[in-house]
Formats: structure tokens, C-alpha cells, sequence
């Protein structure tokens, strides 16, 4: 039995998303990546998978950028509402089409990457950064 292809994520200082496939096999303690993905300004603070087949990333160049990993990573959709860097997302597991983002500008927007006007919740409650974001868990 051949178990399904599993990625990790991860972002960083130098501006770009890594893919790793962690169900290759390599000498221990290593890791080498399947992908690397350019196009933020800025670091990437935060990254998740829709599915199996789009990656989001949020980064201090205040965009949220959609990406499609079977085009190689090709960017498929960006979002740019926020007006300071991005700190903090999530995706939501009833339907992976609706986002979540915090902010430096102290703002929460809720995002669903399916509608022309993809900002459909703004909150901006917060007096101060926005540094943490999930959804409740469904039932």
C-alpha cells in the first residue's frame, strides 16, 4: 500500500515558501524540498494549505497570496486589504474556501477565495496588533 504524498510548509526571512515531502525517504535528519515558491515582498510570516492542491501565505508586505502547487507554485490570487504586515492566519475545516488574517493594522478580515470581493468580514475591534487567529473546530 502506497501512502498518500504529505507536504509541510514552511516560510521565512528570505522571502520565499519551501515544500517538503516528508514521506520521501532520505538519510536521517535531513529533509530536501520538493518546491520553493517566490513572489512575496517581504518575509513570509505565515503559511497553510487549502487542499492538496493551493497553498495561502501571508507575509509583512501586508498580502495574502493564493498559490497553485500543481502549476509549480504559480500565484494564482492575491489579497491586499491589509495595510501592515500579516502576522497571523488560518483556514477554516468546514470550508477551506474562507480564510482568516490578523494583522499589524489591528485588524481581523475574513477572506473566501471563491467571490470577486474576496474581503467579506472586516473586525476591527483591536486596539493593538493582531498576533493570533483560529477557527473553533467543527462538530
Amino acid at each position: 500500500e502506497q501512502s498518500a504524498t504529505k507536504l509541510l510548509a514552511c516560510g521565512g526571512l528570505d522571502t520565499k515558501i519551501y515544500l517538503f515531502n516528508i514521506n520521501r525517504k532520505e538519510e536521517p535528519g535531513r529533509m530536501s524540498k520538493t518546491m520553493e515558491i517566490v513572489g512575496h515582498a517581504g518575509i513570509v510570516t505565515c503559511c497553510n494549505f487549502l487542499n492538496e492542491n493551493f497553498i495561502v501565505s501571508g507575509s509583512n508586505d501586508s498580502v495574502l497570496i493564493l498559490w497553485d502547487i500543481e502549476k509549480e507554485g504559480a500565484s494564482v490570487r492575491q489579497f491586499v486589504d491589509h495595510e501592515s504586515e500579516i502576522t497571523c492566519m488560518d483556514v477554516c475545516e468546514e470550508d477551506r474556501n474562507i480564510i482568516v488574517s490578523g494583522s499589524d493594522d489591528t485588524t481581523i478580515r475574513v477572506w473566501d477565495v471563491r467571490v470577486k470581493e474576496p474581503c467579506t468580514r472586516v473586525f476591527e475591534e483591536s486596539k493593538s496588533s493582531i498576533n493570533s487567529v483560529k477557527f473553533m473546530p467543527g462538530r
